[in-house]
Order: C-alpha cells, then sequence, then structure tokens
C-alpha cells in the first residue's frame, strides 16, 4: 500500500512540474500536492499534450488503486470530481480524446460520483 509519503515521491519524480514547483512541492501537505497535479492535468489538457496526460493518469490510476485511503480520497475529490468538470467545459474533440485516455479505475470513480450526485 501506498503511504503519503511515498506518493509525493512518486508525484514528484513521474509528473513534470517545473523546477521551482518540484522543489516547493516536497513541503506541501498531501491535499496541496493534488492540487497541484490537477493543476498540472488542465495545463496538459489546454496545450493538448495527450501522451502527457496519458502517462499522468496512469501514475494517478496507480495511486488510486494502490494508495491508502487519504491518497484515494484525495483521488476522488480533487482530480476526479474537479478535473471531470473542468474536461467538459473543453471543445467535443479534446473531451473525447480526454476520456479516452482515463484509465478505467479513475473512470469509475467518476461514474461512482454521478450516480450519487442529487443531479
Amino acid at each position: 500500500m501506498i503511504q503519503e509519503q511515498e506518493a509525493a515521491l512518486l508525484i514528484n519524480k513521474e509528473i513534470i512540474f517545473n523546477e521551482e514547483e518540484n522543489n516547493a512541492s516536497v513541503q506541501k501537505s498531501l491535499y496541496q500536492l493534488f492540487g497541484q497535479l490537477n493543476a498540472a492535468l488542465k495545463k496538459q489538457v489546454i496545450n493538448q499534450n495527450f501522451p502527457t496526460l496519458k502517462h499522468s493518469l496512469a501514475v494517478i490510476e496507480k495511486l488510486y488503486a494502490e494508495g491508502n485511503s487519504k491518497i484515494q480520497h484525495c483521488v476522488e475529490n480533487i482530480i476526479v470530481f474537479s478535473f471531470f468538470d473542468f474536461v467538459s467545459l473543453q471543445t467535443k474533440d479534446c473531451r473525447q480524446k480526454v476520456h479516452a485516455l482515463f484509465p478505467i479505475g479513475i473512470y469509475s470513480a467518476y461514474i461512482r460520483q454521478v450516480n450519487t450526485s442529487a443531479y
């Protein structure tokens, strides 16, 4: 099971932040780090950097599948909730490309959120 410190190291190693953010992120809480990760994902969508986005989502899927409950909570409530909301505002073509990249575990968490919400 991946713990918070391991998650921070994995995110810093695998997800591309600029050097200043990468050095500062070691000192951040897990929630701040996932907020920073969410911002990086949004930037990848805006820049249409789909290969990097695919890699980032694979790392997040690993964290979700192997992480402790706090990490899973961060993925569900920061990444899934906010990121899907952001993606829904993009063009149809962009949405289709992004949805095609989502790993099944994260997409399943999104579907659970939609089904349990008051829409």
